[in-house]
């Protein structure tokens, strides 16, 4: 899937990317190793959806390759 992070807490660790499909996502930092540092909003990506606390989460989160839309 692909989507835009919306919020990132540093402080937190963990942020919020709301995909294409108008679907808002909880993510760690540990889930977007890929990401630059610091984790900037807006940045578009790609990831995969996981289960955390019994609610979806974003997992494997990278940054769109080749600036693919």
């Amino acid at each position: 899937m692909k989507g835009t992070i919306t919020k990132y807490f540093d402080e937190r660790h963990y942020g919020f990317l709301i995909g294409d499909d108008g679907t808002s996502l909880f993510f760690h930092e540990l889930d977007a190793p890929l990401l630059p540092q610091p984790i900037i909003r807006s940045t578009r990506v790609e990831f995969e959806i996981g289960e955390f606390r019994g609610k979806n989460k974003a997992t494997n989160v990278r940054p769109l390759s080749g600036g693919a839309q």
